[in-house]
């Protein structure tokens, strides 16, 4: 797995410096893991640029915390807010030479995963660690949201339960899809070849259906209907019949006692 690292430090030593020891770091994870600079920026505006063009999710950064000489220079907290603006999973680190800042961190909630002194003697020992915890940290979240499926109401973002979907259907509405669960039902805006796409879960029945298979109750072949535990019917195209007696394989799934 592929890890993209940023570093961001206006002394342009010091970032060459950390991003040798993070090659290091690289080499003592495990065979899987990979890291790969993505940018070594010298102040703020460098770092948001980059993540405007190259938009990650669940980078790792390391960010100095003093950037700049200036009163007005953005400095690593505030650079650290804006990226969790942009990269909601990202895995944060403050690499300073003034331990004084680290209750800063804690009274803006950044959410560190780790706080590193610069002149710590064990500095190498101590970014081992950190990249560690971040690619742990990360191999979990991406655990939990292949589990779920995520779609937004306006501000809001919603995550589901994907052993709770049933079916997601395109509506007369354009680009607007209803999803149906166990507990119920809820419309977002989406477009459905994109929701196919980026979900593996489900499986694509006709131009206006994506079914969760693990929860089909029953399929008709005759009649091209597919039923839900809801009692909820709906039709699939004939030519995703062969579709269907995969997922009838695949799943053991119930089939009423109809031949073609």
């Amino acid at each position: 797995m592929k890890y993209k690292v940023i570093i961001c430090d206006d002394d342009l030593a010091q970032a060459s410096n950390l991003a040798l020891k993070l090659g290091i770091a690289a080499m003592m994870q495990p065979e899987e893991v990979e890291l790969e600079i993505g940018t070594t920026a010298q102040n703020a505006n460098e770092v948001l640029s980059y993540l405007n063009e190259h938009p990650l999710d669940g980078g790792i950064y390391f960010l100095d915390i003093e950037l700049g000489d200036n009163q007005d220079d953005i400095n690593g907290v505030d650079l650290a807010e804006e990226i969790k603006k942009l990269d909601q999973r990202a895995q944060i680190v403050f690499v300073t030479a003034y331990d004084e800042y680290m209750e800063l961190t804690y009274q803006r909630r950044i959410g560190s995963i780790d706080y590193i002194n610069k002149s710590n003697s064990d500095l190498q020992q101590r970014l081992n660690e950190t990249v560690r915890d971040a690619v742990n940290n990360l191999a979990k979240a991406n655990f939990s949201k292949k589990m779920t499926f995520s779609y937004r109401l306006g501000r809001i973002i919603r995550n589901v339960n994907i052993d709770d979907i049933y079916y997601i259907s395109t509506t007369r509405a354009p680009h607007k899809l209803c999803l149906v669960r166990n507990d119920g039902t809820a419309e977002f805006a989406g477009d459905i070849k994109n929701i196919d796409q980026q979900n593996e879960f489900l499986k694509k029945v006709s131009q206006s259906y994506l079914v969760n298979p693990k929860n089909i109750a029953q399929i008709n072949l005759k009649k091209n209907e597919i039923g839900f535990p809801n009692g909820d019917v709906i039709k699939f195209s004939r030519r995703f019949t062969y579709v269907m007696k995969g997922m009838i394989n695949t799943y053991n799934l119930k089939q009423n006692s109809y031949r073609i």
